[in-house]
């Protein structure tokens, strides 16, 4: 699923949609996803902002914020924002599907540290 917000505002319309680049742009700014109540104002303006920039990078925060100001139902908007953010969280650590896992595998290896013996007595020796 991928949940958009429509936007109208002054016979404009944006829409408002996340993506990997925008939720890093959104941590970049110091909002902690596990814990967006903790700071809600600043979050919401940083959440807000970043809904922008997949599909207008170039709109200016002053006019986003006037946007933001405008909005009735702000946290209608805060729970649509974190359902958007929620779904590219879920896509980013999900598991792919198996067409597209079959080529790639992983595993956790230990390397053998050098024996510290070994390279002390190199040196004597030399």
């Amino acid at each position: 699923m991928n949940t958009t917000i429509k936007l109208d505002y002054k016979n404009e319309t944006y829409i408002l949609e996340y993506d990997k680049t925008s939720v890093k742009a959104l941590e970049n700014l110091g909002v902690d996803l596990m814990n967006i109540l903790s700071k809600p104002v600043s979050n919401m303006d940083a959440m807000f902002q970043c809904a922008f920039l997949k599909n207008h990078p170039k709109i200016s925060i002053s006019k986003i914020d006037e946007i933001l100001k405008s909005c009735k139902d702000k946290a209608g908007l805060l729970n649509a924002l974190l359902q958007m953010v929620n779904e590219v969280m879920d896509i980013v650590t999900g598991e792919p599907d198996e067409e597209e896992s079959k080529n790639v595998s992983w595993a956790v290896t230990t390397a053998k540290k050098p024996s510290v013996e070994n390279s002390d007595s190199n040196k004597t020796n030399e």
